[in-house]
């Protein structure tokens, strides 16, 4: 289990925003947001991070001794921020080597971006620890950071003050790569976890015609 302690993990931030960019962008693997979040938190008080890739993998629930698919997607991952401006570092030196960066840097629109809480990232890392779910074998830590962070992105407020997200779930899975099932069941897990409050339509109509699904 991943306890969040400020020496572990960053020092005292209270959120993370992520960019829409990284949310939307299906070119890159899926890991895109969680990978982001955890590099988030490792920035420390004086606005430097501090990150080995072994210990991203660790604050994300990967067994780096057992995962190398997952360490050369998270290298990749780590340079393409590089490549596109969001943080500043010299080299990658090897997945155990001390790496020192920069604060990460907005590249885009600065109100248009999910926030993620630690205790959100927290939660979903441990999440098959304190929940039994039908998929939870089946669904990962990183399905449930991407789903969360779309959902966030969608948020807006209504006139009468309520904040809330109101989408398709076949649009929200066609609008970062998954599968409708996938999103679905990550909504599930969500909802059981307490970090999201969701509700189903018995029906809808779309392009003229009535369907059945949740939203």
């Amino acid at each position: 289990m991943i306890n969040y302690r400020p020496e572990r993990i960053g020092g005292m931030k209270l959120a993370v925003k992520v960019p829409s960019k990284i949310i939307l962008d299906k070119s890159k693997s899926k890991k895109r947001v969680i990978h982001y979040v955890a590099m988030s938190l490792c920035e420390n008080q004086l606005g430097k991070i501090l990150f080995t890739q072994n210990h991203l993998m660790e604050l994300c629930g990967y067994q780096y001794k057992n995962a190398k698919a997952t360490s050369v997607s998270f290298s990749k991952l780590t340079e393409a921020l590089k490549q596109e401006g969001y943080i500043a570092y010299e080299k990658l030196h090897g997945n155990s080597k001390l790496v020192t960066a920069g604060k990460l840097k907005s590249m885009e629109n600065p109100n248009h971006y999910a926030i993620i809480y630690p205790g959100d990232f927290v939660s979903i890392v441990n999440f098959r620890s304190v929940l039994d779910h039908k998929a939870s074998n089946k669904i990962t830590q990183t399905d449930l950071m991407l789903v969360l962070s779309y959902i966030r992105l969608r948020m807006f407020r209504s006139s009468n003050g309520s904040i809330y997200c109101a989408d398709y779930i076949n649009n929200i899975a066609e609008s970062i790569g998954e599968t409708v099932w996938m999103v679905d069941n990550c909504v599930s897990i969500l909802n059981s976890l307490g970090i999201i409050y969701s509700e189903s339509l018995s029906k809808y109509q779309l392009d003229g015609q009535w369907h059945t699904a949740k939203t």
